[in-house]
């Protein structure tokens, strides 16, 4: 079967520039590509979901135990010697 004269030509058309329709169309998907990521990047986050899931994963509470242990801990200023439990040394003592 034969294709018509038309048909022909076209196909001829492609075939000789292939190369130059290939190269248009990739330059195309990229620039479509960083259209989108530009446009993706310049639209502005959703606060209220941010904020939302920054109070759902941040522990605002302590139990009763750590804030003995905290209230335990000494200040810069208290010199007064440091017990260690038996078989333990101080490696920044001098």
């Amino acid at each position: 079967m034969k294709l018509p004269p038309y048909l022909a030509h076209i196909g001829r058309s492609i075939f000789a520039h292939y190369g130059i329709i290939s190269f248009v169309l990739a330059m195309s998907i990229l620039i479509y590509c960083v259209y989108t990521i530009q446009i993706i990047m310049s639209t502005p986050s959703d606060e209220t979901y941010r904020q939302q899931q920054q109070q759902k994963n941040t522990k605002t509470s302590f139990d009763k135990k750590t804030i003995e242990q905290v209230e335990q801990l000494r200040t810069t200023d208290d010199t007064s010697p440091i017990i260690l439990p038996s078989g333990r040394i101080n490696p920044f003592a001098e």
